[in-house]
This record gives C-alpha cells, structure tokens and sequence, in this order.
C-alpha cells in the first residue's frame, strides 16, 4: 500500500469571509450606522484601531507576495505549510481574521453579539452572516457622507482599505495553493522538481558524501519520513507528487 500524507486544505471556510468583506460597500456602512448608537469619539477610535490592523495586515501581505515568487518553484522548502499557515492565522489571531471577526461582531445586532462573541472561535462563520455591513437586504441610506462628521468617513475609508488587502491576503493564498495542487497532479514536473533539488543537494555534499554512513539513524525509515515514504514507490517519478512540499527541506536533503 503506498503511503500518503494527509493534505490539509486551509481554504476551506474562507470563501464565506471573503464574500462577505466583499460585500462591503458606503450603502452598507451607512445601514449599519443608523442601528448603532456611536458617538465621534467612538468613530474615530474604530478608525485608529482598523488603521492598526492594516498595517499589520500589510506586512504578512508583503511576506507572502515574496514567498510566493518562489514557493511554486523548489521541492521542499523550509517552511512547506507558509500558505497552509498563512491561511490559519488569517482565521484567528494574526493577519487579520481575528480583527475582521470583531468588526463584524460589532456591526451586528445588539441581540445577537452576545451569542456570536461565544461561539465565534466554534463557528467563524456567524458574524459574516449577521452583520449589518454584509446584508443581503438592507435600506439605502437617507444622507450622503457629506452630511455626517468626517469620523464617519474616516472609519469607511480604513475599513475599506483593510478589506480590500485582506481579500489580496487570501486569494494570494487561494492562488499558490491551488498553483501547487496544479504541480502535485503532473508527475513529470514533480520529477523534475526533484531532480533540480537532488542535484543541489549532490553539488553540496559532493567533497563527503562518501564520508556519510549509510546506516545512520537518521537514514533510517523510523527517523525519517521522507524517507520511509520514498520506500513505499517504485520509483522517483511516481513518488515525486507525494514528496513535494510534504516535507521538510532537511528531510528531503
């Protein structure tokens, strides 16, 4: 029987945060305003917090855009689950899925924050339902921006630029994973892949491999997953899709 890691995909769930901050829009926001009794000062506190958590949201942003140039392009790295990772932080605490899921909550009914704030980490999905600013159906504001405080305009204009980067965020994310899903599906290039890592590694240790005892522990199947995979194939072009970004560099190497 061959062997083969589970795959986890990270994308699963998303899509509903991402239609969600997608349907953010003025009409939307100015809805969601008349139901919430905020004063100025409270607007421009929201507005400083979301300007907080764009700019963190920025430099995961920056991060994934320069993994991702070369991610696609190398058998193992040092860091295979980035995205698979980059996507679950989305969903709680960093890069901003922790951040989206309280301004949602705040945009809420007041009767349902309560419940929301103690199932949202059970079912993230709530919030993105009950919100004011991601109804379906929702009455077109009777006043334009021009005709409320600045804080009010403010508070748009940072929430609009911190979910318009977190939709870059996932589907950056959405778009390497399903790049790599692509790769582990074409055996050849998978082979190919490795065989441009294999050849690295031999340039590498080319002065010592003789020196390398080939009853090492860490040779063995039990130290070892990779390797203890790569035994369960025939050869490296039917392995070569189940190796790829399943482990580590070292363990490749």
């Amino acid at each position: 029987m061959y062997f083969t890691p589970k795959i986890y995909d990270p994308v699963e769930g998303l899509d509903i945060i991402l239609a969600a901050a997608s349907k953010f829009n003025a009409e939307r926001f100015l809805y969601a305003l008349e139901y919430k009794n905020w004063d100025e000062k409270k607007l421009e506190l929201m507005g400083n917090e979301v300007a907080t958590y764009r700019r963190k949201l920025e430099e995961e942003y920056d991060r994934l855009v320069d993994f991702a140039q070369v991610f696609n392009k190398e058998f193992a790295t040092m860091n295979n689950k980035c995205f698979s990772s980059a996507l679950v932080m989305l969903r709680k605490l960093r890069s901003g899925i922790s951040e989206t899921k309280k301004l949602f909550i705040k945009f809420c009914p007041r009767a349902r924050q309560e419940t929301i704030s103690q199932t949202i980490l059970n079912k993230p999905v709530s919030a993105y339902n009950y919100a004011y600013i991601s109804a379906d159906v929702y009455q077109l504001p009777l006043f334009k921006f021009e005709e409320y405080p600045s804080c009010v305009s403010g508070l748009y204009n940072e929430m609009e630029k911190f979910f318009l980067l977190l939709m870059r965020c996932i589907q950056l994310c959405k778009q390497v994973l399903n790049e790599e899903r692509k790769i582990k599906s074409d055996n050849k290039y998978c082979k190919y892949l490795f065989d441009e890592f294999k050849n690295t590694v031999l340039r590498e240790i080319a002065d010592i491999i003789m020196m390398i005892p080939r009853d090492s522990d860490y040779l063995s199947e039990d130290k070892n997953p990779a390797i203890a995979s790569r035994n369960h194939y025939d050869n490296d072009e039917a392995w070569a899709p189940v190796g790829f970004h399943n482990y580590s560099k070292t363990e490749v190497k």
